[in-house]
């Protein structure tokens, strides 16, 4: 498994003794310590209906904290989630599991990230079994008090692929330690995938575009809270990459969407 590489990850220190992670492979299924609770291939009429259990189970076990903002509020989880995904795996899987933590009251998610400074610029990416930062986000509970609004807006922005591109296989040694067990490993052929990046009115093709147009947006950005509306395709590292982007340009609080979701809020 190769992990998104970033500019923002704070070290990872292993956090307190015990940690929930869950490892999402190159086909995004869902894996917690070697067993699978979630596949894409699953074809019950509940197929997050384990998951959903193990992570009350996980609330449980975790250290409470009344909710901030409130006095004598509803305990929700002090502790976090971490979710490890490989870099090309469907970013679907990791907004279901966001989904079901704030059904549980869990509030802190953590990715699993490298250090892009250290990446080998020869590969384009490092390979790793092990992670050495993490990224952290809250989630927004629906126990969360409502917040004034009376500055500036969210700034949004929506990420699309247009084409998905070609998948070329990647063959490795049988010895090697980042060989997938989960699906077949691969890389995708950036030439032949086209990703729109929307921000405001603009639609803009291609992530280094996107990040040329956020720097000109520098001083309109700092502490507004970002709202990142994920498409159908999109890549762990596409997602967390704009996440990175805005953060290494000082906005306020994250939050992630997708269309459905939006839906079903009307």
């Amino acid at each position: 498994m190769i992990v998104p590489h970033v500019l923002t990850g704070v070290l990872d220190d292993l956090g307190p003794s015990w940690r929930f992670v869950l490892e999402i492979p190159i086909d995004g299924s869902v894996v917690i310590k070697r067993e699978c609770f979630f596949s894409p291939e699953d074809k019950h009429e509940h197929p997050w209906r384990r998951l959903t259990a193990e992570l009350a189970t996980a609330f449980e076990r975790m250290e409470k904290e009344p909710l901030p903002g409130t006095e004598g509020g509803p305990l929700v989880s002090a502790q976090a989630v971490m979710i490890r995904a490989d870099l090309n795996a469907p970013f679907e899987s990791s907004l279901k599991i966001m989904e079901l933590c704030a059904e549980q009251r869990i509030r802190h998610i953590q990715f699993a990230v490298g250090d892009a400074r250290k990446v080998e610029r020869k590969l384009g990416l490092q390979p790793s079994t092990t992670w050495e930062q993490r990224l952290e986000l809250t989630l927004p509970l629906d126990l969360t008090p409502p917040v004034d609004r009376t500055g500036p807006g969210p700034v949004e922005v929506s990420i699309r692929v247009l084409e998905a591109g070609r998948k070329l296989e990647m063959k490795r040694d049988e010895d090697l330690v980042w060989k997938e067990k989960q699906g077949t490993r691969f890389r995708l052929d950036l030439s032949t995938r086209k990703v729109e990046y929307t921000i405001g009115a603009r639609q803009i093709l291609g992530f280094s575009a996107f990040c040329a147009r956020l720097q000109g947006m520098h001083g309109t950005l700092k502490g507004r809270p970002l709202v990142i509306d994920v498409g159908e395709g999109v890549t762990t590292a596409e997602a967390l990459l704009v996440l990175d982007a805005g953060r290494n340009l000082g906005v306020g609080g994250v939050t992630f969407v997708t269309s459905e979701t939006e839906n079903k809020k009307r």
